[in-house]
């Protein structure tokens, strides 16, 4: 895994307060359950990511023509057949677009039909 069990349980502390401090949520729970469902989700996606890593890297090195790492056709194709590895396994959806809209998307799977917490609506 590519972060630590302490960097991930620091990560879903902060998150879970940020929630909490910028009222984006209400706890029905407590917070303790609602850290382990996303510390859950953060391991579910990481262990994806690696999945994918894995799957692009073996393509990369199957090519008859051997490419450096960490070159710049290395990085295009890399970044390119990652993508693809997203679409092909739907990762590319509704997480990775509210990644990049908004930068909860690891939380927005947890917000999904939970019922230890509630969204909280707010104008922006």
């Amino acid at each position: 895994m590519m972060l630590s069990e302490e960097k991930i349980t620091h990560l879903t502390h902060v998150l879970l307060k940020g929630l909490i401090d910028r009222n984006l949520i209400d706890l029905n729970d407590e917070e303790g359950k609602i850290r382990r469902e996303i510390k859950r989700i953060i391991v579910n996606e990481l262990k994806v990511g690696e999945n994918i890593d894995s799957a692009v890297r073996k393509k990369l090195q199957s090519f008859s023509r051997k490419l450096s790492e960490g070159s710049p056709e290395w990085e295009v194709l890399y970044k390119k057949f990652f993508r693809e590895e997203e679409i092909k396994r739907g990762m590319a959806s509704w997480i990775k677009k509210s990644i990049l809209v908004t930068g909860k998307g690891i939380i927005a799977e947890c917000l999904k039909n939970k019922k230890n917490f509630t969204p909280v609506k707010r104008d922006c």
